[in-house]
């Protein structure tokens, strides 16, 4: 019963990462494609006059600032998201205020252990989300009752939650990632983490043949 029941585990596994590694990539050139686009046309079919120098030094500067977050960011992710989440989190965007707390919340509350598939998957059902709460709010707070809200809101409450709203995420979410990465190793696997292993390595042994 075991051996009949494992096999189509390994199979689906294996076929999620060869689906990820080929429609990811995918997904991610055409995401960039329609940005580079819509930029473009922006700056030079609309009549604004943007000229090319200034559009190449508005590129190097995003370049300069973002330049080492580029390269930085998806090593200091990966542990974490995993490599499908991964994909998902960098077309979507909002990684380190939002995804990134919501992926780590998540597993977390659940248990996990980084870097498994257990973790990969919990992140991505993480990320889907909090992209739909986002949503939501947006449609709801933003779109139908946001002029409303404002006019109710004094100007310095406004002022105050700008100043602040920031520190205060990444300050909840420092401690709720070291907590999660840092954690007491346990002498014997549970047998779901022992499972989970298995499933793994056969994993990674089919992608390999």
């Amino acid at each position: 019963m075991a051996h009949g029941t494992s096999i189509p585990a390994r199979g689906s596994i294996a076929d999620f990462d060869r689906t990820t590694s080929i429609w990811g990539p995918i997904t991610l050139c055409l995401g960039l494609i329609v940005t580079i686009a819509a930029a473009l046309f922006m700056a030079f079919g609309t009549g604004v006059g943007v000229t090319a120098g200034e559009f190449w030094t508005a590129v190097g500067s995003v370049a300069v600032l973002l330049g080492v977050g580029a390269i930085v960011e998806p090593i200091m992710y990966y542990p974490i998201l995993g490599k499908s989440a991964m994909y998902q989190a960098f077309m979507i965007g909002n990684i380190g205020n939002k995804l990134l707390p919501a992926s780590i919340v998540a597993q977390n509350k659940l248990g996990v252990k980084a870097g498994t598939k257990r973790a990969e998957f919990v992140s991505g059902a993480a990320i889907i989300g909090a992209v739909i709460v986002h949503i939501i709010t947006l449609v709801v707070l933003v779109g139908l009752l946001g002029t409303w809200l404002l006019n109710l809101i004094p100007a310095e409450v406004i002022s105050t939650v700008q100043t602040f709203i920031l520190p205060a995420v990444f300050g909840a979410m420092v401690p709720q990632l070291l907590s999660f990465l840092i954690k007491p190793r346990s002498k014997r696997a549970t047998p779901e983490e022992a499972r989970e292993e298995a499933l793994e390595e056969t994993a990674a042994a089919g992608l390999s043949d």
